[in-house]
């Protein structure tokens, strides 16, 4: 029973970081991306259902009406129901009040779209709360929409990557979304960490890239430990002792009683 209590907080904490790292994250470049957001909201205002593609939704003075009048044209979503949570076999080990609580937040952010439905904010969580309940496919459109709603928004880019690369298995699109995070932000270390892992674990077959993601992140942020860290590892795995120690030693540089990596550099050495 406690086993199972601890999973579950466990769980509940994990989201709760997951979803609070995102909409840190984009709410530190929302300044950036607010002039590309104002010129898609002029016309658009009075949308109450672009989420939906049924057909009375086009009739006359409906939705099809307002944009045809609005520039630019917004195409409208057609991915999955919003509100779906998906029906993962996880799911059955999650409490019921859990999983409700969690619909219930997904009616919360329906209802925020159709009063602004290029709110990437709610897209981005609708999409966090889906693949939390490895509903990845639902994640996907989620997320696939916030992109073309906002394409400048390298949070959503690097969602994409880490759920094509680590879950749908689609590597072509899982490289094509990182790379264009760490185009739009190139001195988000994590991004360089996060793409060189998808090609150790997942893309190998280009693993010759793993070492040029890094190096062009060391170069972009040259004294993040964290990076160094990655870096010195790595190279240590590959066996070129030379630079992981040169890695290390500029760590101990930054950092000089850090022990571990002490520690590391007498391995090395020896």
């Amino acid at each position: 029973m406690k086993k199972t209590v601890l999973f579950i907080v466990s769980l509940i904490v994990f989201f709760t970081i997951s979803v609070g790292m995102a909409w840190f994250f984009y709410k530190d470049r929302e300044k950036k991306n607010n002039l590309f957001v104002e010129e898609k909201m002029k016309g658009l205002e009075n949308i109450l259902n672009t989420t939906s593609t049924k057909e009375e939704n086009f009739s006359e003075g409906g939705i099809a009406d307002i944009i045809t009048k609005s520039m630019p044209v917004v195409e409208i979503y057609k991915g999955e129901k919003i509100t779906e949570i998906g029906n993962d076999k996880f799911i059955k080990k999650i409490p019921e009040e859990i999983v409700m609580e969690y619909k219930k937040k997904l009616e919360e952010w329906e209802a925020v779209l159709k009063k602004n439905p290029m709110d990437v904010d709610a897209w981005i969580s609708i999409g966090m709360i889906k693949k939390f309940f490895n509903n990845y496919a639902g994640a996907r459109d989620a997320w696939e929409y916030a992109k073309y709603l906002n394409d400048g928004n390298s949070v959503v880019y690097y969602n994409l990557g880490n759920l094509y690369g680590s879950y749908l298995k689609d590597y072509k699109k899982a490289e094509e979304n990182f790379l264009k995070a760490i185009e739009l932000e190139d001195k988000n270390v994590n991004y360089y960490i996060g793409v060189a892992d998808f090609y150790r674990n997942f893309y190998t077959e280009k693993k010759e890239k793993i070492k040029i993601i890094l190096e062009e992140g060391i170069k972009q942020v040259p004294n993040d430990v964290s990076i160094l860290a990655y870096a010195g590892g790595y190279y240590k795995e590959e066996g070129n002792k030379e630079r992981a120690l040169e890695l290390y030693k500029k760590i101990l540089s930054l950092n000089p009683e850090n022990e571990e990596v002490k520690e590391e550099i007498k391995k090395l050495e020896g």
